[in-house]
């Protein structure tokens, strides 16, 4: 197994590339791992847009080109005749295809076109597509206070047909049951272990771990500390930023010590009561600002998103 080395060179980054649609990743005969967007692939060189995250404000995006032989493969996990294919007429198309790179846990670019997607097939769904794909986009979200925005939205489009605004009951149960035991069960093991990996820098290993789903489950107990999307996050970051570093350990800390959960504040997800903490800008939500994708723009066309005819 390659370790994961991060090549992170000064120079120059670029932004305002969220019109393009790629997700793509390429893996480097080095170990290293890429994520963003294949530019251009030759008999001899790959111009590749390597993305890095700059904490939710804008995401950025620096070229960078390989020779053949330092590449071991090239994967794309969408192609865009695939997104030229939809439109707001046949809603369902958006919701298959979100399924589809929901699945591709590592890859922010699929994860964050995953939610676009479900956004779109819930904007123009009917009503069952439109509870569907909520509840679906909800779990892809990529913070806590994005989670909420989207929980408010769907409580606001499809009323009070489920309890938007609350948890699912079975987070509630994964808590209890974690509070019960002793002796940390065996996926919390394995995310424990995955921390230890990721704070001494053997980042392929630990992304692997974490990138599974009982994982995410295990991270339940533990929001209040950060989201398993904020963990997956750090795991294929260029580097783990000071403070990711103080919640790992704070992570590693909590799931060590079985008391913590019962000690702490639970994470509850009463986001009902969330808002009525707020200043009100929650109640404002719409499909126009829940995320940073323009929903208006319902069609992919020569490399980006732009409004139908």
């Amino acid at each position: 197994m390659h370790s994961l080395k991060v090549l992170f060179l000064v120079g120059c980054l670029i932004t305002g590339m969220a019109s393009l649609a790629n997700a793509d990743v390429i893996y480097l005969k080095d170990g290293s791992i890429l994520y963003g967007r294949l530019v251009s692939k030759s008999d001899t060189e790959i111009e590749f847009n390597q993305r890095f995250e700059s904490e939710r404000t804008a995401t950025l995006y620096r070229p960078r080109t390989f020779r053949v032989d330092q590449v071991e493969s090239v994967v794309v996990n969408i192609k865009e005749e695939r997104l030229e294919g939809l439109n707001s007429a046949t809603p369902k198309g958006y919701r298959d295809l979100a399924e589809e790179l929901a699945t591709q846990r590592l890859d922010p670019e699929a994860h964050d076109l995953s939610i676009r997607l479900f956004l779109l097939a819930a904007r123009h769904g009917d009503e069952d597509l439109r509870q569907y794909s909520f509840a679906s986009v909800i779990r892809l979200a990529r913070s806590p206070e994005e989670e909420k925005r989207l929980r408010v939205l769907a409580h606001i489009e499809c009323g009070q047909k489920r309890t938007w605004l609350q948890s699912d009951s079975g987070s509630e149960s994964r808590i209890d049951n974690s509070a019960k035991s002793q002796n940390p069960v065996p996926q919390t093991r394995e995310l424990l272990g995955a921390l230890i990996q990721l704070r001494k820098g053997n980042r392929l290993a630990a992304a692997k771990t974490i990138s599974d789903a009982a994982t995410e489950q295990a991270m339940e107990p533990y929001r209040s500390i950060c989201t398993w999307q904020e963990l997956r996050t750090w795991s294929v970051a260029s580097e783990l930023k000071t403070e990711w570093l103080a919640k790992t350990l704070e992570l590693e800390i909590a799931i060590e010590n079985p008391e913590w959960i019962k000690n702490s504040q639970r994470y509850t997800a009463d986001w009902s009561e969330l808002i009525h903490q707020s200043d009100g800008d929650s109640l404002q939500v719409s499909f126009a600002n829940v995320t940073e994708f323009d929903l208006n723009e319902t069609v992919f066309r020569n490399g980006k998103w732009i409004r139908e005819d």
